[in-house]
């Protein structure tokens, strides 16, 4: 697959799952003194650009291209590949990490909405929470593995045209 069309796809599906939550995805739990603010937002479409995303994850195929071991990467190639990594893994499992806030606040409320912001905090918040970023920084560091361990450049190293080969040992 062409990398400029691999980008237009990650940034079409970033605006795609922003702009059907009304502009955030995810939940976020931020409390200073004695004041929080709690809220989860995602809807079907994130969920399902979400799911799209794994998807293209583990079928896309990329064009074939040839080592140069002349030339070394830059540090703002690698940290634009890294930018396009973070947000493709957030944008995939963001809004999957919300359920669980989203589904506890219709039971509490009695009352489902796939967007929710409170002025204060549940003792359960942190129970919902903190296994959605466990599950966002395991699906970070999955990615990085994996594709260090198949020679494979991430998507972000696709579409910036280069690859970290492991060393033999």
């Amino acid at each position: 697959m062409n990398r400029y069309l691999v980008l237009a796809l990650v940034i079409g599906a970033f605006f795609l799952a922003s702009w059907a939550s009304g502009g955030s995805v995810g939940a976020t739990s931020a409390c200073e003194n004695d004041k929080c603010i709690v809220s989860a937002s995602t809807s079907l479409l994130s969920i399902l650009v979400a799911g799209g995303l794994l998807v293209f994850l583990f079928f896309y195929r990329q064009q074939a291209t040839e080592i140069d071991r002349k030339n070394t990467v830059g540090v703002w190639r690698r940290f634009g590949a890294f930018y396009l990594d973070f947000m493709f893994v957030l944008m995939a499992l963001a809004p999957l990490a919300a359920i669980p806030m989203i589904v506890a606040e219709a039971g509490i409320t009695g009352q489902f909405q796939w967007s929710f912001e409170r002025e204060f905090s549940r003792p359960s918040d942190s129970g919902y929470l903190l296994p959605g970023i466990f599950c966002i920084f395991l699906g970070l560091y999955y990615y990085f593995y994996k594709h260090g361990q198949l020679n494979k450049p991430t998507i972000g190293q696709y579409v910036l045209n280069y690859t970290v080969i492991r060393a033999r040992s």
